[in-house]
């Protein structure tokens, strides 16, 4: 009974003990760096590479080391490479994640695994709403909230008939769905296509047969430049708007698409010109050491990087206590490249989106026409979220 007494004791204050600041912030980098989406997720990775620069390779004054893994879009991958993030190296936060079916994946394992998962880019409704999670936060936006912007603005812009196209998978359904929840026009058509599907000659036949107005599509990578281009080609471009997101029309991909690029009109939560400290010092370092402009994706990845610091530092680098280092998180007490951003009860961004219009610049570079802005966004699942902070 005594040994018992005194093994229960020790438990006890084990239990009790303050959580001690690492050494080491270990983070796992999951992303999609082959295939059609590979091009993304090596933009995340300059966004990343440039933050550890700029942060001496460290968190909050921690050393940082970073485990990263090329899930290749395939989740079953993902789920092995987060398993030996987990077991084997030890990892503390699980960043990245380019790919909504990846997040899907892998987020319930690492959080029970009491891991920290922050997802750089994709933003599933799944944990949006009645499945948010403390330890679950979406630092780029949640996915429908680009489209939700984009189908106000279509709204507003007059567009009667409306023809909806994207990848058949999650972030697929929650992108044309965001349109579909603002836009208060006449839905023609909505289709789903393969991942990796490249050529899209049936589509463009359907779309000229049905003759919309305009097109809202969810096509990012190569398959936004494939469908794009065929969408030029084809001449659709003189007859049907064309509406989509930012990172279908960026600097990664204008050369790629040539003049197909003009005219589109796209949504975005952050421009290469917005007017702010922390992004002129981001696009300015990220030229210096990339040779160009940067784009969403690897202003995410930094963004997420610099809220990870700002949390780090505030827990004095105790990253265990995962109370405090959420809370931390949640707080979002960092100047975002975005201009103004916090975190609504479901750990996903309250942030402005802007229209803008695919266009030359004086210097005979494209650039973007501003059309509007929607101020302060909030997703719309929020309210089903019973999180309380």
């Amino acid at each position: 009974m005594k040994i018992r007494s005194i093994l229960m004791a020790l438990a006890t204050l084990i239990a009790g003990s303050p959580a001690f600041a690492a050494d080491t912030i270990r983070v796992g980098h999951l992303n999609t760096f082959t295939g059609p989406f590979g091009v993304l997720g090596i933009e995340m990775k300059r966004g990343l590479e440039l933050a550890q620069q700029q942060l001496g390779n460290k968190l909050g004054g921690v050393p940082m080391e970073i485990y990263e893994t090329d899930e290749q879009s395939k989740p079953d991958i993902a789920v092995q490479a987060v398993t030996k993030m987990i077991e084997k190296d030890k990892v503390q936060i699980i960043t990245g994640l380019l790919n909504s079916a990846i997040t899907l994946a892998v987020t319930k394992p690492a959080i029970d695994a009491g891991l920290t998962v922050i997802s750089a880019n994709s933003g599933p409704s799944i944990y949006a709403g009645e499945g948010c999670n403390a330890n679950f936060f979406a630092t780029a936006f949640q996915n429908d909230a680009f489209d939700e912007a984009a189908g106000e603005y279509m709204t507003n812009v007059g567009i009667k008939r409306l023809f909806l196209a994207g990848a058949d998978y999650q972030a697929g359904y929650d992108h044309l769905n965001g349109a579909k929840r603002t836009y208060k026009g006449q839905v023609l058509r909505e289709i789903f296509t393969p991942t990796n599907q490249l050529d899209f000659s049936a589509e463009m036949a359907q779309i000229r047969s049905d003759k919309p107005d305009a097109l809202f599509i969810f096509y990012p990578g190569g398959l936004g430049a494939a469908f794009i281009k065929q969408w030029s080609q084809a001449g659709l471009n003189k007859t049907t708007k064309l509406v989509t997101g930012i990172y279908a029309a960026d600097d990664l991909s204008f050369k790629a698409l040539g003049d197909s690029a003009l005219g589109m009109e796209v949504v975005g939560n952050w421009y290469p010109g917005l007017d702010n400290p922390e992004n002129k010092k981001f696009v300015a370092a990220f030229k210096e050491k990339f040779g160009r402009n940067p784009t969403m994706m690897s202003a995410g990845m930094y963004d997420a990087m610099m809220l990870i610091d700002a949390a780090v530092r505030e827990v004095g680098g105790k990253v265990e206590d995962r109370a405090a280092f959420t809370k931390a998180l949640h707080k979002a007490n960092y100047k975002s490249v975005k201009g103004a951003f916090k975190f609504n009860v479901n750990n996903y961004p309250i942030q402005d989106y802007q229209m803008s219009k695919v266009v030359k610049g004086a210097d005979g570079n494209f650039t973007y026409e501003l059309q509007g802005v929607l101020k302060e966004h909030k997703d719309s699942y929020y309210e089903k979220c019973k999180l309380t902070w």
